[in-house]
């Protein structure tokens, strides 16, 4: 016998009745974002919509409700099941954003797509993808997720802001933007958040749905993708048939797939489905999973020290669509807490399981650090699943055991396992998937390519410590890399100036006088670790965003501290006679400010550093690819502001590239050949981050699909 039907958008739902009793194959793909209006540049797509799989068992005559998302590009007609409203701001020059995409999904009772009943009985879901932004600099919608919807990327023009964030399994995901007349919303149950009237992409539809974006001060990002759902599938959180999350992946009907799998981001325009019969038997393959009473997964060989790090490792093992983890007896060799919870920016993707968590307050150098699940009794069991939350070890092994001594491994290597038919083993980095945010922690992080391919790398640099006068903003650097998985990249995330204390990674030293104006530090991407200000790592910086300048104070007229720069910072003027440092270039740090009758302490910046201030309220110079010069005084009552560093990309018009002994060159493209495409240098002018600098860098990796 055999049978199969696809299902097109038609904006109602659709049926299907089992012909024969047997095993079916589902999939299901969820609706691309809308895109936005904008005369400032090219429209841009939507994020895409998601793509679901299983296997199911059905009875003669079983009867299923097809849902079929659709994508619109009209800001006030969301996509069909659940995409978000997009922006609307009316005005010609900056134009309308998409709306969110439609989830597709299976149910098992009809009803209007919003019917509370009906949406709790859904048993699979395709996340939709989140709608384009509409600003100056506009970016694309976020895509449809797995276990979490992926989040909506930020406006570089508008960067201090906060992102829209994906739905995830027992929440939906978070409104990005601010001010009182944002009016954006939240992701929920079923729902992608809107985007405020004024800016912004409306959240995608799915299990639960993406975060709508906006803001009063412009589109601060696009909307967030939604979450995907399987009944049975490792890593989802059930709902109870009151809609109360259960903790476990069997929905409450008892219906579940086999065989699973979830793509992000996967389909352009509208949503689809697709049901093929597969026959009255299904082979489960993987004899390894059989016999299984212990669980273990270790991490080893993690080359970085983490300060304020927490890494958690959670275990499920499926039998039947339940996870017979739940509430079972876990050890480790490492500090670890049992049921510990998710952070909200990470959005609650699992739930409160088995999760061990690895205390990365100090290094965990060398040595295995595990964690070992007991199921109680033993089971031949239909998958198995690790989730990590961090991906900064050496190698990780997953195995199982009938008597927590002769182990069979299933996984040995990083985030690698086996798919055998009917049998799934799959590993996760649940917490960053495709997204790696990275925030000050004044040390260096290691970033490890999870599979080959193109990552968009977005960076900010530091502000500049503020005195009664804001210091100078960050700048903003975005570019596009072709990475090699298990390539390794050094972040070094730069802190904010604090009184005279230069921010991390390159800050210059404020007035000791008065104990202000430190310089912001610079954020980087290199391809050598060591010290921030190790020579050999300095000249392997493929991308640098530049830090602002401290202020100098207002007893003496104040000063505004120079904003980071983009090839070249820019200059502030004080007064009639300038103090202030000036900025960064391409080839020499900006010089101490000029004509004081005190220099006292200032310097000029160098290759990597911001330049002291002068003793006398003065400010430092931000960091960068050149560092800002320091401030001076002048008496009776003068003193400048530090010079914001200059920013660097490799591949970028106007860069001035090294050799690997520091010899400039007049290249594009830094000496170790790596560099980027489709680059963006914004000025910490163009942040619009209200009237005080106050703010850490911090860095952002995308896996592009």
């Amino acid at each position: 016998y055999s049978f199969s039907k696809d299902y097109a958008y038609t904006g109602n739902y659709q049926t299907f009745t089992a012909p024969v009793s047997g095993y079916y194959n589902v999939e299901a793909w969820g609706a691309e974002g809308g895109s936005n209006w904008n005369s400032y540049s090219d429209i841009l797509p939507g994020g895409k919509g998601s793509y679901t799989q299983g296997s199911i068992y059905l009875t003669k005559n079983e009867t299923l409700y097809i849902y079929v998302g659709g994508s619109s590009t009209v800001y006030n007609i969301p996509g069909y099941n659940g995409g978000g409203l997009g922006s609307n701001r009316n005005i010609d020059t900056e134009g309308r954003g998409g709306p969110g995409g439609g989830a597709t999904d299976i149910r098992l009772t009809s009803g209007t797509w919003n019917n509370i009943s009906s949406l709790r009985s859904r048993i699979m879901v395709s996340a939709g993808g989140g709608g384009t932004s509409n600003w100056v600099n506009i970016v694309p919608g976020g895509g449809g997720g797995t276990l979490i919807g992926r989040g909506g990327i930020l406006n570089p023009g508008n960067v201090k802001h906060s992102l829209a964030i994906g739905g995830g399994q027992n929440a939906g995901g978070l409104a990005g933007g601010e001010g009182p007349d944002a009016l954006n919303s939240n992701g929920s149950f079923g729902l992608g958040g809107n985007a405020s009237p004024l800016y912004g992409g409306g959240g995608g539809g799915g299990y639960n749905g993406g975060g709508g974006s906006g803001s009063i001060a412009g589109g601060v990002s696009s909307g967030a993708g939604g979450s995907s759902f399987i009944s049975g599938f490792a890593g989802v959180n059930a709902t109870d048939i009151n809609g109360n999350y259960t903790n476990n992946t069997l929905h409450y009907s008892g219906k579940y797939f086999i065989n699973g799998k979830m793509l992000a981001a996967l389909n352009s325009g509208n949503g689809k489905a697709k049901i093929s019969y597969i026959g009255s038997e299904y082979a489960k393959t993987n004899s390894k999973l059989n016999g299984v009473r212990y669980i273990k997964d270790c991490i080893d060989n993690r080359n970085d020290t983490c300060p304020n790090c927490h890494n958690w490792m959670e275990l499920q093992a499926i039998k039947n669509g339940r996870n017979l983890a739940l509430n079972k007896a876990i050890s480790s060799t490492a500090t670890f807490l049992d049921h510990w919870p998710l952070v909200q920016a990470n959005n609650g993707i699992i739930t409160e399981w088995i999760r061990g968590e690895v205390d990365g307050a100090t290094s965990i150098n060398g040595g295995n650090k595990c964690i070992t699940v007991d199921l109680g009794s033993v089971y031949d069991l239909d998958e198995v699943m690790v989730s990590h939350s961090t991906f900064a070890y050496g190698t990780h092994t997953l195995s199982v055991s009938n008597n927590n001594s002769n182990w069979i491994n299933l996984i040995d290597d990083k985030l690698k396992g086996e798919d055998n038919v009917g049998k799934r083993i799959t590993a996760y980095n649940v917490e960053l998937e495709d997204n790696y945010e990275f925030y000050y922690i004044g040390a260096p992080t290691l970033f490890i390519a999870p599979e080959t391919g193109n990552y968009q790398i977005e960076l900010w640099g530091a502000d500049g410590a503020a005195t009664e006068v804001p210091g100078g903003h960050g700048a903003s650097t975005r570019g596009i890399i072709n990475l090699i998985k298990g390539e390794q990249l050094y972040i070094y995330v730069g802190g904010m100036g604090h009184g005279v204390n230069g921010g991390y990674n390159g800050g210059g030293y404020g007035a000791v006088q008065s104990s202000t104006g430190g310089g912001g530090g610079a954020t980087d991407i290199r391809a050598v670790g060591g010290n921030w200000n190790d020579i050999p790592s300095l000249r392997s910086r493929i991308m640098v965003a530049a830090g602002g300048g401290g202020s100098a104070t207002a007893a003496v007229g104040g000063a505004i501290g120079g904003f980071g720069g983009w090839l070249v910072a820019p200059e502030l003027a004080t007064s009639t006679t300038p103090l202030q440092g000036r900025g960064g270039t391409q080839t020499s740090g900006g010089i101490l400010g000029p004509n004081a009758s005190h220099p006292l302490n200032a310097t000029s910046g160098g290759f990597g550093y911001g330049g002291n201030a002068g003793f006398f309220q003065a400010g430092a110079g931000g960091g960068g690819y050149y560092g800002g010069g320091g401030g001076t005084h002048q008496t009776p009552n003068k003193s400048g502001s530090g010079g914001g560093g200059s920013s660097y990309i490799s591949g970028h018009p106007g860069v001035n590239s090294i050799n690997s002994s520091g010899i400039h060159t007049n290249s594009l493209i830094h000496w170790s050949g790596k560099s980027f495409k489709e680059t963006l240098m914004l000025s910490g002018a163009s942040m619009n981050t209200g009237a005080y600098a106050n703010e850490n860098g911090r860095a952002r990796i995308v896996l592009l699909r």
